[in-house]
């Protein structure tokens, strides 16, 4: 199986849009909840993941998705408090919903992470956040398609597809993933010298299974091979 990047540390990716609407959020808060979004704001910069946390709470449904976002996040991660996924994707759901997509991307990462998975609907937060160009989320949707977990739609667009965009941009899990999908032969055709290439590249970025699946692979190939 192809193993996806489940790391909660991402990017906030925030479109033109939601950044106006954040804007929009924010003039309209009350001066008490404008002070407690930016006292959490001041805390969540210094690193009191506690404090943020507190500040926030309160204020969640009215403030602005980005702290939505930071919120969720750190609930999600367990930081300054116990680890809530169920809280978390609470938070982040209207910030989501309003193309986050730092929010779209970790409900995905909770709903696939969950001990009764969705892949499904994983797979449905995941594109979201892909389309915008998102590499983990492209990464992660290629490898559910790759694995089997779920079926490309109408666009036809599939595990090769999505594992190439996050290839593409330097991505070095979707490197090794990509390298792994040509060298197997799984959801498109085997293609050994594409798949050592792939490696090579993810290899070069530090990525142990690329550097190791890289060796292996070279040992098999010919030396016509090879020299492409």
């Amino acid at each position: 199986l192809l193993a996806a990047s489940l790391s909660f540390t991402v990017a906030a990716w925030p479109l033109a849009s939601a950044a106006d609407d954040d804007a929009a959020r924010a003039r309209a808060l009350t001066p008490a909840a404008l002070a407690q979004v930016l006292e959490g704001y001041q805390a969540y910069q210094s690193g009191d993941a506690a404090g943020a946390i507190q500040a926030w709470l309160p204020v969640t449904d009215v403030a602005p998705h980005k702290v939505q976002f930071q919120l969720g996040d750190l609930i999600a991660r367990g930081m300054g408090t116990e680890k809530d996924s169920a809280l978390a994707m609470k938070i982040l759901a209207e910030s989501a919903e309003h193309g986050h997509v730092g929010a779209q991307f970790l409900i995905g990462v909770l709903t696939e992470s969950a001990a009764a998975p969705e892949f499904s609907a994983a797979g449905n937060w995941y594109r979201q956040a892909a389309s915008t160009g998102m590499a983990q989320a492209q990464n992660n949707l290629g490898v559910l398609y790759a694995n089997g977990l779920i079926s490309p739609g109408d666009d036809g667009l599939g595990a090769e597809y999505w594992l190439a965009m996050a290839a593409a941009q330097g991505f070095a899990d979707g490197q090794f993933n990509l390298g792994s999908l040509y060298e197997r032969g799984e959801a498109t055709q085997a293609d050994p010298v594409r798949a050592l290439a792939w490696f090579t590249l993810a290899a070069r970025q530090g990525h142990s299974g690329a550097l190791t699946s890289a060796d292996t692979l070279q040992a098999r190939l010919t030396p016509a091979q090879l020299s492409q």
